[in-house]
């Protein structure tokens, strides 16, 4: 996972599980889930110590998840890669 501090200051608490980031404890985003044909842009906000997607307070961070990746296998068909949390991109607004 590519992890970009935009600012000095303190971040929010995050961690991995698997293909969940979760922060501050309380804030769940399954990148997997989340993921489709297209490059998928997450915003959260912190506002009254809640986290949301809502665009109401602070920039806490912006989850990049690229669109899914295809091959096609030796029939010529269409297949899709498997998911790999290191290609999400993290970018931390200080709190």
């Amino acid at each position: 996972m590519n992890i970009l501090h935009i600012n000095e200051g303190d971040k929010i608490s995050f961690h991995i599980t698997g293909n969940t980031i979760t922060f501050d404890n309380q804030y769940s985003i399954d990148c997997q889930q989340r993921q489709s044909d297209t490059q998928k842009i997450i915003n959260l906000f912190l506002n009254d110590n809640i986290i949301s997607e809502i665009p109401n307070g602070q920039y806490i961070a912006n989850i990049i998840i690229p669109p899914k990746r295809f091959f096609l296998d030796d029939n010529y068909e269409l297949q899709e890669l498997d998911f790999d949390i290191n290609s999400i991109t993290l970018q931390l607004w200080a709190v």
